[in-house]
């Protein structure tokens, strides 16, 4: 077998299919397209173990055992040096762990991707691990900001966001199709949503922002589109709230981007939050945005320019948000246009760029 130096293998250890995972099939996708063979080892009970299509040479499905699964990790060490595998980029925490161990077999280099932005704590075993990577990506300046707060070399560091691939509008037809299967009037304001029913999402200020929109506009309701463990709580606080008949839980839904299409304002709640792909595929929709200062969120969206900003867990400030663009319709428009023009910053094709880059550099290629 001839030797590519341009081969990685990515580690994904997440259970879901959610936001890191896209990020992932999209990296793959345009790696290949720039002659990488890309290599995935996944959980082999996760639903991205099994997903078709993906333009990989090899793919591993191993029992992930958390993280002081040695074994794990020295079968992943032992992947990369059977397939001559020079890089071993890590998407998850748990993937960052197993990558380390993976690194005493075959001593490939090491990229992480950090998605999240909560801090390190000096003297913890998160801010080890990000000591021993290679290189670590950061998807939003709050992400970099963290990591440099705890003492990593700004060197190690590359800020690369999350892309969307950006398609063309679904057919009316489609949009008229789930407003019926909905039961949706044709007056309703449609307040619309794209994330996993999880804590860091924070539903609850959601919904209690939603109760006082639902108290001025009447007619308005709300989708959420997402799956989750808190899911039966939020259904108790819709029933609690009395929004049974407007507050619509509607799980995960493949055709998300149609949904898009359907509504008339995006929220997204975030009292933590990495970067937010959905977001930037609302943006790319041209559709006004309230959401609030969380994590990379002001990456994406400039208060007042693009998108209306309020404080993480502020369901009155949140819910003075959706009434002004539901109010003001002309200036929610204006804001609409600005954030379609803001996301085009935000392609697949530059997360992918920003990556090889990482890579090239790592490889002294």
């Amino acid at each position: 077998m001839s030797f590519n130096i341009k081969r990685v293998l990515h580690i994904n250890s997440s259970r879901d299919l959610r936001g890191g995972e896209r990020q992932t099939r999209l990296l793959i996708e345009g790696l290949a397209q720039r002659g990488w063979e890309n290599y995935l080892v996944s959980r082999a009970d996760s639903p991205f173990s099994k997903v078709d299509g993906l333009l990989i040479k090899g793919r591993f499905p191993l029992k992930m055992r958390g993280e002081f699964d040695i074994i794990a990790g020295f079968q992943i060490g032992r992947i990369a040096r059977d397939y001559r595998i020079p890089l071993i980029h890590c998407h998850t925490a748990l993937a960052h762990t197993l990558g380390i161990y993976a690194q005493y077999v075959c001593g490939a280099k090491l990229v992480v991707t950090r998605r999240v932005d909560f801090e390190l704590q000096g003297g913890s075993a998160s801010l080890w691990k990000y000591r021993r990577a290679d290189h670590i990506i950061a998807i939003s300046r709050r992400i970099r900001q963290i990591l440099l707060e705890a003492g990593i070399p700004s060197a190690k560091i590359s800020l690369v966001p999350s892309g969307v691939r950006f398609t063309a509008p679904p057919a009316a037809a489609t949009v008229a199709r789930l407003r019926r299967e909905l039961n949706l009037p044709e007056e309703s304001v449609i307040i619309g949503t794209v994330a996993a029913l999880v804590g860091h999402k924070d539903y609850p200020t959601l919904i209690r922002a939603f109760r006082q929109v639902a108290d001025t506009y009447p007619q308005a309701v709300l989708l959420a589109l997402g799956e989750g463990d808190e899911r039966t709580g939020l259904e108790n606080l819709i029933r609690e709230l009395n929004l049974r008949e407007k507050v619509h839980l509607l799980g995960y839904r493949e055709e998300a981007d149609a949904f898009f299409a359907l509504f008339d304002v995006y929220v997204q709640s975030s009292k933590l939050e990495g970067l937010c792909s959905s977001l930037i595929e609302a943006m790319y929709s041209g559709l006004p945005i309230a959401a609030t200062t969380a994590g990379g969120i002001p990456d994406l969206i400039e208060n007042g320019i693009s998108g209306l900003l309020s404080p993480p867990e502020d369901a009155v400030a949140l819910a003075a948000s959706i009434i002004r663009l539901i109010a003001e319709g002309g200036f929610a428009e204006k804001l609409g246009r600005a954030a379609r023009v803001k996301a085009q910053d935000f392609s697949a094709e530059n997360m992918v760029e920003g990556n090889e880059q990482v890579y090239m550099k790592l490889l002294k290629i």
